[in-house]
């Protein structure tokens, strides 16, 4: 299974294409316009070039999953509140479909929350159960991972 991962920056976006645990091709392009609409076009080029420098298709992608800063409602795929963007009650994971033209299930959730996931699956916490994850960028963030599992707390904030 073919996986694509987003990484949404207020400076850059960073995305990658995994396949069985494993990074197969990594890009990443300058934000832009910190408008919700052109951001998602973004989004779409830089998952479409990793697709293209891969030789593969959108049809090859089973999920995209993204991490963005902020208030997030995991489950209708909507980014409440972003300060770094100026975003409110932005439909990300709809308006990432259509921008692609595909019906691909879009996953998102608080950057940070995924850094601690990604931590616990794959990196420094993988023998724990238990971890927190202190990011540090534009912002401070943090990630709490509870039996393997996200917390995400109020509204993933």
């Amino acid at each position: 299974m073919l996986y694509a991962g987003i990484d949404l920056g207020g400076t850059n976006i960073k995305g990658g294409l995994y396949g069985d645990g494993k990074v197969l091709i990594k890009d990443e392009i300058k934000t832009g316009s910190l408008d919700a609409v052109s951001v998602i076009k973004n989004i779409a080029v830089i998952i479409n070039k990793m697709l293209s420098d891969a030789g593969l298709k959108i049809n090859d992608i089973t999920a995209i999953g993204a991490g963005i800063p902020g208030m997030i409602e995991s489950s209708s795929g909507t980014v409440l509140y972003n300060n770094n963007l100026g975003w409110v009650k932005v439909e990300f994971a709809w308006l990432l479909q259509q921008e692609l033209k595909k019906d691909i299930p879009v996953y998102i959730s608080n950057d940070a929350n995924v850094a601690a996931l990604g931590e616990s699956v794959f990196g420094a916490a993988k023998e724990y159960k238990d971890s927190i994850l202190i990011t540090l960028g534009t912002g401070v963030g943090s990630g709490v991972i509870i039996n393997g599992n996200i917390f995400e707390g109020n509204k993933g904030a």
